[in-house]
């Protein structure tokens, strides 16, 4: 329950010609001026519900813990996934329009899409929006993560839903 995928085959798990994706990912932006950090991602309520450790009655406090896998991992993860995520993007919104990117952002389960889509948004502020950047005129810093997801309960366990 309080432990996290550290191993590749643990996190990228081949089933038949597809390739699951257990972890979760998220952007991280610093204040580079007072060095607070703070997580991008979906609203703690929005997880409501996604297992059975997200319950708010049946012992989760409503908080979150992300734990990123080890850094070389990390960054492999992220460079495969928001590259599939964008070919994803691509072909949805084909089909489906905006009405996919509003259900990216207000269902979990998406979580490299919606990081995609952050990235995306960054570029519009005509940035470097790889993986990591620097917006220095306005104090900020980025990192797109990848690692565990945890739901914290009551008696402080945590339960890793995804990674």
């Amino acid at each position: 329950m309080n432990t996290t995928h550290t191993k590749i085959p643990q996190i990228l798990k081949r089933v038949g010609e597809d390739v699951i994706f257990d972890g979760h990912m998220w952007l991280e932006i610093t204040n580079t001026t007072d060095g607070k950090i703070y997580i991008k991602d979906y609203k703690s309520q929005q997880y409501q519900g996604v297992s059975a450790y997200s319950q708010k009655g049946g012992g989760w406090t409503g908080e979150l813990d992300y734990k990123p896998f080890p850094a070389e991992i990390e960054n492999l993860i992220s460079n495969n996934r928001i590259e599939s995520a964008h070919k994803k993007i691509d072909t949805a919104e084909m089909f489906l329009g905006e009405g996919y990117k509003d259900m990216v952002f207000n269902t979990p389960g998406f979580c490299n899409i919606r990081v995609a889509y952050e990235l995306d948004s960054l570029s519009e502020f005509d940035m470097d929006c790889g993986l990591e950047g620097n917006f220095k005129d306005v104090g900020i810093s980025y990192k797109v993560r990848s690692g565990s997801l945890g739901f914290v309960q009551n008696n402080g366990d945590i339960f890793y839903e995804y990674g």
